[in-house]
């Protein structure tokens, strides 16, 4: 007669049924543990805000700081890129009085009462700077500023170079490390540019924002040219300062002709 043998409980350790071998048995989950897995939602809950987000004071204090950085990280800039902007082109109203420069992109001929005997500007000699085709000379005032303005005396003289003026008329042309330099014969210092790029006469050293370059004109005169970093930037016009042209170098625009008469 065969023997009945009962099924093997589970339990959580091993447990012997009678063979040699040994067989494990998981303890299976009970009914409560099944239901409460079920009842279980599977997202948690969020978490509450903190106090600092809901703050209405905390909230203002960060956008002033905000701002107030904002407004500082603008100043900066501005500052950093100001020689840019004032280098910018010009509106065409302040050009209209500007001894009509854009009207003269070359010298007169022989037959204007305007017309002078220029040569190329050489170090060693001393010359006045002037406009081509106008009665405009480069000068300099008490505080270093350089202006185009018209001589005082008979222009018949001035013409011709025999007219005699004053220093802040006069420039030394010098040279150093190939490049050319202008140094005023009655201030002593040399003919440069600022922070903007307008032509100042402040420095006592000819150093790189004093370097010029003369180019010859194929219609006669001369182009000035200063350095910009790697490049070149000719002389030009960019408004008027106390109803008289303002000189600076720029990028844009035709290049002023410059005749340069010796003294």
């Amino acid at each position: 007669m065969a023997t009945y043998k009962s099924p093997p409980s589970y339990h959580s350790d091993y447990n012997y049924n009678g063979d040699s071998s040994a067989t494990f048995f998981p303890t299976p989950p009970s009914s409560n543990s099944r239901a409460a897995t079920a009842t279980t939602p599977l997202l948690s809950k969020p978490p509450s805000p903190s106090p600092s987000s809901t703050n209405p004071e905390l909230k203002f204090w960060r956008r002033l700081f905000t701002f107030i950085l904002l407004a500082f990280v603008g100043v900066v800039l501005i500052l950093i890129l100001r020689p840019m902007l004032v280098l910018s082109a010009p509106d065409n109203d302040d050009c209209d009085n500007c001894c009509n420069t854009h009207n003269f992109p070359r010298p007169c001929d022989s037959n204007d009462r305007y017309y002078s005997i220029s040569t190329p500007p050489s170090w060693g000699n001393t010359y006045i700077l002037r406009l081509a085709c106008t009665d405009k000379i480069v000068t300099v005032d008490d505080n270093g500023a350089v202006n185009l303005m018209s001589p005082q005396g008979s222009f018949s003289l001035y013409r011709h170079g025999l007219l005699t003026t004053d220093g802040s008329s006069h420039w030394e042309c010098v040279e150093s490390k190939g490049w050319l330099g202008f140094r005023n014969a009655e201030s002593g210092r040399y003919l440069g540019h600022d922070h903007g790029g307008n032509l100042v006469n402040r420095a006592v050293d000819h150093k790189g924002w004093e370097n010029f370059v003369s180019e010859h004109s194929a219609d006669g005169g001369y182009i000035l040219k200063m350095t910009h970093y790697e490049r070149l930037w000719h002389l030009g016009v960019v408004g008027e300062s106390e109803g008289e042209p303002r000189l600076a170098k720029m990028d844009y625009g035709i290049p002023l002709v410059w005749e340069f008469i010796k003294v």
